[in-house]
């Protein structure tokens, strides 16, 4: 987030604010495993995982350059 942080400051976006409403709103706009690696197999003590959002993995694993720029992008509009 350091580096995401740093490239919005580069790019005169003053703050990135409050993460998980943008985090959501990506993986709404983005094609699937865009910005994230969907996690579908394994799970937790509760729950598995399963294809798209679920309990045990969330929205899955970041792909870090690909979600920065797309952070930056969306705080730009």
């Amino acid at each position: 987030m350091l580096l995401t942080q740093q490239l919005a400051k580069n790019e005169g976006v003053a703050a990135l604010g409050p993460l998980a409403p943008v985090l959501y709103q990506l993986s709404t706009e983005q094609p699937a495993g865009a910005v994230f690696h969907d996690v579908i197999r394994g799970g937790n003590l509760l729950y598995s995982a399963a294809q798209g959002w679920d309990y045990s993995t969330g929205l899955g694993t970041p792909r870090v350059a690909p979600l920065a720029r797309a952070i930056v992008d969306l705080l730009k509009r």
